[in-house]
């Protein structure tokens, strides 16, 4: 059998559960990402001393409050 490979660009939560359902099929998987940390958009990162936010946070108030609950 030949060994098969991928290439997951981005470790955010998207890429993670891409590179992890790739793993489990038997794949040799190698994730890239551009930033020192995985997490994408929910990362939480500090944007002055002392204060931190997670990135994308706001866009939970986008949804519909049917789609929250």
């Amino acid at each position: 059998m030949r060994d098969r490979s991928a290439i997951v660009v981005g470790a955010g939560h998207n890429g993670l559960v891409c590179a992890c359902y790739l793993a489990r099929a038997g794949l040799k998987v190698r994730v890239f990402e551009r930033r020192a940390r995985p997490g994408g958009c929910a990362v939480t990162e500090e944007f002055h001393p002392g204060f931190r936010n997670s990135v994308a946070a706001y866009t939970v108030s986008l949804l519909a409050p049917k789609v929250i609950r």
